[in-house]
């Protein structure tokens, strides 16, 4: 069945990237962009072992070596993916055509500045996390209670009103915490077995970008990130769980990476304030 749609599909790492186009491959490697027609690929191959890659071959005449780039993957899902993807669109090849030199059709690109946008927002992915949090907040909850009747039924009215001025901290340091580590684990998670594409970006709202894709079997797609995900070519490189679209992540700025971590740093801090301000002070009026 003919595909009306080109998949999404692209790679990153730090020594390069290379992404499906419409014409052929755009390949960034060592500080070089190069656009490699798809007559030009004799195959693209997923590591079969070691760290996660693919390595793009080019045709070569009878008895030469082929020329061959290698870009490193996120994971073996994302590499296998991308492969599979190119190899099915590349151009049929009759057993007696001559194969060309692939090397002399690569055109090599002027170095281009990506266009990156970003700015800073909430997290976006909450899960399994959200539903835990609510199942287990009665708990605290009475605890709470219990303490604020302890200390008003002792009169020790200092102690009540540092309790009941504590629990802003004490939320917004756990919460805060919380969110961060819940998106570390989300981006390991998709590091195992995400897959990396190029979405086009769509309405942002509330924090939240709506991103829209094609994948490698053809569908599309439709995954929200957050708004301060990166905008590269007027395109979004997204990692997304094949398992489950709700969990998907876009790339940060370098600035994003700092104020969030030190958002979630400053949690710390936070919330052992709270503790001394609210559990704390029930433990002393036993003492």
């Amino acid at each position: 069945m003919a595909r009306t749609s080109l998949p999404s599909v692209s790679l990153r790492s730090r020594k390069g990237s290379v992404r499906l186009e419409s014409t052929g491959l755009l390949l960034e490697l060592d500080g070089v962009r190069r656009r490699i027609p798809l007559r030009a690929v004799a195959t693209v191959r997923a590591a079969a072992s070691g760290r996660s890659a693919v390595t793009v071959v080019l045709t070569a005449p009878h008895g030469a070596d082929p020329v061959t780039y290698r870009v490193g993957a996120p994971n073996d899902a994302s590499a296998t993916a991308f492969a599979d993807a190119v190899n099915t669109r590349l151009p049929a090849r009759t057993a007696d055509e001559p194969p060309v030199n692939g090397s002399d059709l690569v055109e090599i690109l002027a170095d281009a500045a990506p266009k990156r946008r970003g700015a800073w927002s909430r997290p976006s992915e909450w899960d399994l996390v959200i539903i835990l949090l609510v199942g287990v907040l009665a708990l605290p909850v009475l605890a709470y209670l219990a303490g604020l009747v302890h200390l008003i039924a002792t009169g020790e009215w200092f102690r009540l009103l540092i309790y009941v001025l504590g629990v802003k901290p004490l939320l917004f340091g756990g919460f805060g915490l919380g969110a961060g580590l819940h998106a570390l684990y989300l981006r390991a998670l998709l590091r195992l077995r995400g897959v990396s594409v190029l979405a086009q970006p769509g309405k942002s709202s509330s924090g939240k970008l709506t991103c829209r894709f094609t994948d490698a079997s053809g569908a599309a797609r439709t995954v929200e990130v957050d708004d301060a995900s990166l905008v590269v070519d007027g395109q979004v490189p997204v990692v997304y769980d094949p398992r489950n679209l709700s969990r998907a992540v876009g790339r940060y700025s370098l600035g994003s990476w700092v104020l969030r971590t030190l958002g979630v740093l400053l949690c710390v801090p936070l919330l052992g304030l709270g503790l001394m301000m609210v559990p704390y002070q029930v433990m002393r009026s036993f003492l």
